[in-house]
């Protein structure tokens, strides 16, 4: 019997996630210190799932500066989760995709999309 469920996420994968998308070198103390500055940000009440999503988000919007630690992450975690929380958040407008006649009605498969509401203000 094959288990379909999905490798749980650790401290460690979080860790390596962060360094191997950074370019950031470490050595094992670094890695150790990341993997304490991790475990305050859960004691904070981020789940190690949206600690890698506030790093992906900084992956695609990095400072002009560039980042030079994993503190760059514990210092902004904050304003980017409100970010990720304003987006997840945002009103879904329903869009038909698929319009179908059938004799006199008109069968219409629909499908949800995130807007930005400030387009229409």
């Amino acid at each position: 019997m094959s288990n379909s469920r999905s490798k749980k996420i650790t401290m460690k994968d979080v860790a390596t996630y962060f360094y191997d998308n950074s370019g950031i070198k470490y050595d094992s103390h670094i890695f150790k210190v990341t993997i304490a500055q991790i475990k305050t940000l859960t004691k904070r009440g981020y789940t190690l799932e949206r600690i890698k999503e506030v790093m992906e988000y900084i992956f695609k919007h990095l400072p002009p500066k560039g980042i030079y630690s994993f503190g760059y992450v514990l210092t902004v975690i904050e304003d980017i989760d409100k970010i990720l929380s304003d987006i997840e958040n945002q009103p879904i407008a329903t869009i038909p995709t698929d319009i179908k006649i059938i004799g006199n009605k008109k069968k219409i498969n629909n499908v949800k999309v995130n807007y930005d509401e400030s387009l229409f203000k």
